[in-house]
């Protein structure tokens, strides 16, 4: 573990305003975090999408000073409220930094007392609460006299980096490769999705709505059949009536698809809400017609077994990218899938929120 100095001057309230991120640490809560910090061993990062800072940022900037725990765990209120009164943080103890990054939802604020309080005061760690609200959305902010740093992450930085990387990785594999996005399917581990799977069968619009992911990455898409094709988006009805039209010309000159992975071997697509299985996804995806399409896989690292699995046998058949959110520590198999993973720990937010890291562990 390693010692930590301690700073001689303590802040009123240190603001870190960095594009729309803010962070707060109050005179007393600042002078109990820096005594606590001597003893933090173990950095426990809890995310529902993808970090604000992922393993690699905090390695980077922490070294072997830490371990390092992450968690991707799919949440809304019902299950967070499950997990903070049946005991799922009762091992978290005074050693412990703990980061709780909530970006789908905005939990009740209850709930958020009951956890933080419990965290700080029964348990004795440290306490981050990352939110894409701001404080003056909540109800109230009770819960924060339990939390020593609170980030707001309104812009999703790290979601827009890995979306502009992704995209132009993709058109350079069209100019250098000769892939053809008319004939392109786009394979999606649900927990890249951000949504409930209820949605899947709303149509590719209600999706898009919902998926700020899905909806960032069709912005792009569209612009560029409109630049490579004339496509014209106000020419149609819709997302849905856009697609439907271009995969029903006469020519098939098209077949675009948006698939999302649910269960096991199971997707849904998102332009029918037909979930398919693997046979019928063969048909979709053009396999047994002998004119398949170019595959595009997306997903937060780690992915989901079923979807791992799937994407690797897609990899070795068709040699289709699979590109990724960096989430927690990676496991690297040299037979495994071959993925590109982005780091997501980019922009104003992160920065400022690491660098509040560093001061709050008593680094600077």
């Amino acid at each position: 573990m390693k010692t930590i100095g301690k700073k001689s001057t303590v802040l009123l309230l240190v603001l870190a305003i960095l594009g729309t991120c803010f962070m707060s640490f109050g005179w007393s809560k600042r002078e109990k975090a820096q005594a606590l910090a001597s003893d933090i061993d173990t950095i426990y990062y809890l995310t529902d999408y993808y970090p604000t800072l992922s393993y690699d940022a905090l390695y980077d900037a922490f070294g072997d000073s830490y371990e390092y725990q992450y968690e991707l765990k799919a949440l809304n209120e019902t299950i967070l409220y499950d997990m903070v009164h049946t005991g799922f943080f009762a091992d978290l103890a005074e050693n412990h930094l703990v980061i709780i990054d909530i970006k789908l939802f905005k939990p009740d604020v209850d709930v958020l007392s009951d956890l933080f309080f419990d965290l700080k005061v029964m348990q004795g760690c440290l306490t981050v609460f990352v939110s894409a609200y701001a404080s003056s959305a909540y109800e109230n902010t009770e819960f924060l006299d339990y939390v020593d740093l609170f980030v707001v992450d309104a812009d999703w930085d790290g979601l827009t980096h890995y979306l502009d990387l992704v995209f132009n990785n993709i058109t350079n594999r069209v100019e250098k490769l000769g892939e053809n996005l008319c004939k392109a399917a786009f394979l999606i581990d649900g927990n890249m999705m951000g949504t409930g799977s209820y949605y899947y069968s709303a149509g590719l619009d209600v999706v898009c709505a919902e998926s700020l992911f899905l909806g960032r990455f069709m912005e792009r898409f569209t612009v560029y059949l409109a630049d490579e094709y004339g496509i014209i988006m106000d020419d149609y009805g819709g997302l849905t009536d856009l697609f439907n039209s271009l995969n029903s010309d006469p020519n098939d000159t098209y077949n675009i698809r948006f698939l999302v992975h649910t269960t096991v071997e199971y997707y849904v697509d998102l332009l029918t809400g037909n979930t398919l299985d693997y046979d019928s996804l063969s048909y979709v995806l053009g396999w047994t017609l002998g004119d398949p399409c170019y595959l595009y896989g997306f997903g937060v690292m780690p992915l989901t077994p079923a979807f791992y699995q799937f994407m690797t046998t897609c990899q070795q058949s068709y040699n289709c990218p699979v590109y990724t959110l960096a989430c927690g520590p990676v496991e690297y198999d040299p037979n495994g899938l071959v993925v590109t993973m982005v780091d997501g720990s980019s922009g104003s937010v992160a920065a400022a929120f690491l660098n509040a890291l560093r001061e709050l562990l008593g680094w600077v």
